[in-house]
């Protein structure tokens, strides 16, 4: 040190996700301290000529210290330093409304710089049938806008279009690959994303990708789009958790008044009928309008021709199911749920296998 002081040892380094900082500074007891040496696997140094109780809480990036400042002295991005850090909390909303988040929300996923006109319809549409709330989801990634720009046009969009729904409109900035945790732990209802040019909204294959672990549904649409449930076309497989789409059919059914067609494979044995089979039996329960349609494909290929047979069945919807596991061709093609997305002229739904609903008996 050049003058008489003290060092203040934090106990957060790099280790902990801390940026090794060239030179950074900490707000405490109204003080600005600047860093002393470097950054360690556990501990940041700082000094200041002042003694200072060690019971005060300490700032090194927010109010005090704008995190725009950090990445200029260092060189780096606001995204670098926020998803390097591994504390426990960094999930938290960077930005969310004044009040806790209803549950399951319908979350519209947009871009600051596009309004998702249809996904928003679709979203007052799910909001109007099932009584929920919407909001507005910002995803942090590396070529996204900052954190401030979401919340600027969130707000914008949500005074705007406030009219239009019974429930305020609630708006919420995350980063990209804590998306499965958030919606979890907020049970969130339904996600929507309308495809534009903007990054990653561009490439229904990294949209496919950060869902992949998401136990709720979710839609992939285009603005393009006519969006109305009126009659929902469900291609049915051979495997287990193609049942899983009968809850989904008796919700549109029951809630939305749509028609829900049933395509079951062209398979050679019956696992895709027995499915279908069971789906119809839930349907009828509910007095749900419905009918079968015949498919010419077998199950790995149902759900593209769902697609392509689309308008000739006067669908506005398709219901599909995302892969179980990638295999090769799925890693270097895409996985069929991308072709159907591709190939579809009406907004396509989407749920995971859920893994933790079947196991191997005997």
């Amino acid at each position: 040190c050049k003058e008489n002081g003290y060092l203040y040892i934090l106990p957060i380094g790099y280790g902990q996700g801390l940026v090794r900082y060239k030179d950074s500074i900490c707000f405490v007891d109204n003080l600005f301290l600047k860093q002393a040496g470097k950054i360690s696997m556990d501990y940041a140094t700082y000094f200041s000529t002042t003694l200072i109780d060690i019971n005060k809480n300490v700032e090194l990036f927010g109010k005090k210290i704008p995190i725009e400042s950090l990445c200029k002295i260092n060189d780096i991005s606001p995204h670098e330093i926020i998803v390097s850090l591994k504390v426990k909390n960094r999930m938290e909303q960077i930005v969310k409304s004044n009040k806790e988040l209803p549950k399951e929300l319908i979350f519209v996923v947009a871009h600051p710089n596009h309004f998702p006109e249809k996904g928003f319809e679709l979203a007052r549409i799910l909001s109007q049938a099932h009584d929920k709330e919407i909001a507005f989801l910002g995803l942090l990634t590396g070529h996204s806008p900052e954190a401030a720009t979401y919340e600027t046009k969130f707000k914008e969009w949500s005074n705007t279009n406030q009219e239009q729904v019974d429930k305020r409109i609630e708006y919420v900035v995350i980063h990209e690959e804590e998306l499965s945790d958030f919606i979890e732990e907020n049970e969130g209802g339904v996600l929507i994303f309308e495809q534009c040019q903007e990054k990653p909204f561009n490439k229904p294959k990294t949209l496919l990708k950060m869902c992949r672990e998401l136990r709720i549904p979710y839609y992939i649409i285009q603005s393009n789009h006519k969006i109305e449930i009126n009659r929902v076309l469900v291609p049915v497989g051979f495997l287990v958790e193609e049942k899983e789409k009968g809850i989904f059919c008796s919700g549109m059914g029951r809630f939305l008044k749509a028609e829900i067609l049933l395509m079951p494979a062209n398979d050679y044995g019956s696992r895709a009928r027995n499915n279908t089979e069971s789906i119809k039996t839930l349907l009828e329960k509910f007095g749900i309008n419905h009918q079968i349609v015949e498919a010419k494909k077998d199950s790995f290929k149902v759900e593209i021709e769902a697609a392509k047979k689309a308008n000739e069945l006067n669908a506005d919807m398709i219901l599909i199911s995302s892969s179980r596991d990638y295999g090769i061709d799925d890693i270097l093609f895409g996985p069929k749920e991308l072709m159907v997305i591709k190939k579809s002229p009406v907004p396509v739904m989407i749920i995971n296998p859920r893994k933790d609903l079947y196991t191997l008996c005997g």
